[in-house]
């Protein structure tokens, strides 16, 4: 009797325990899908404010994802990752309400009135996200994204290791996009031309150690996109479980479909209707081999 008392408690023990690994697997999906919902909508609201600057949205979503990687090699744990990835993408969220041919005019040909009303932009930027307490670290880093490095920046002249990380990184990474759209010089400059701006300030305005890790990372995209990690597809090809490579974009430049998306029936009704009514269909890109990775789910830097 007392055998079979023990083998009960034992079966039931097995019984609870299964029922509470399932409990906890389905909070760790309703977790990861309010994760996925939510870094969806923080890129979607960073489209808007690109839209808004007339930039290139795919260019900030991979330059968001390089300065995760940066973040991930210094040792910066996965919230503090994701935060900065987020500050990258919403970096620009207090020039929303800037006139828009102040947006147009690069920043060594501001008079002195538009330069201050250009330097709140960070300042407005932190106070917008607030309210939305999952941001305010990110908006912290983008409140200080102006500091130098040498304490001549603003809003709070910070220097050195007083600047947060996150904002050190995203001075770079949004110096580096600036340069190439000729909005921070006279002139744009090519990739290189860039890099090498950014080198000569580093110590003055950035942090040298990043900059070259910048270098470093930009080279080793580069890389990998030249040994055909990607290929393009036809509507009618797409599988679910493929990775977008690339964003799909509309005829307006706006991106319908990120990076990184895995194709679903969803997405391939989406794309369809888009084919069906765009002038010139959109190209379709999508990883070669690669097992997908949530952004959410892990790390938004192993996302590439």
């Amino acid at each position: 009797p007392l055998d079979e008392l023990n083998s009960s408690l034992e079966d039931k023990v097995k019984a609870r325990t299964k029922q509470l690994e399932k409990s906890v697997e389905v909070l760790n999906q309703t977790h990861r899908d309010l994760s996925r919902s939510y870094t969806a909508s923080v890129e979607l609201l960073s489209g808007i404010i690109e839209v808004h600057q007339h930039l290139d949205q795919s260019r900030n979503r991979d330059l968001a994802k390089i300065a995760s990687k940066m973040s991930k090699t210094l040792g910066c744990d996965k919230k503090a990752r994701r935060q900065i990835y987020y500050a990258t993408l919403l970096k620009d969220i207090g020039k929303v309400g800037l006139a828009e041919n102040l947006l147009q005019i690069p920043y060594d040909k501001l008079n002195p009135a538009e330069l201050k009303t250009f330097k709140a932009h960070p300042t407005l930027g932190q106070a917008l996200l607030m309210a939305v307490p999952a941001l305010n670290e990110a908006g912290l880093y983008i409140r200080h994204q102006h500091e130098r490095i040498n304490g001549a920046g603003f809003p709070d002249a910070l220097s050195g290791d007083a600047i947060p990380m996150g904002s050190r990184i995203i001075a770079i990474i949004r110096d580096y996009s600036l340069l190439l759209d000729g909005m921070l010089l006279p002139k744009k400059l090519s990739d290189k031309e860039a890099i090498e701006y950014l080198k000569a300030k580093a110590g003055k305005f950035y942090d040298k150690d990043l900059v070259f890790l910048f270098e470093h990372l930009l080279q080793q995209e580069s890389v990998l996109a030249k040994k055909g990690k990607e290929r393009r597809v036809a509507l009618e090809e797409l599988e679910d479980g493929m990775v977008l490579s690339r964003d799909v974009l509309v005829d307006t430049g706006v991106v319908l479909v990120g990076q990184g998306s895995v194709i679903n029936e969803k997405i391939r009704h989406i794309l369809a209707s888009l084919c069906q009514s765009a002038e010139v269909p959109p190209r379709i890109f999508v990883e070669v081999c690669r097992e997908y990775e949530s952004l959410n789910e892990a790390d938004i830097s192993d996302v590439a």
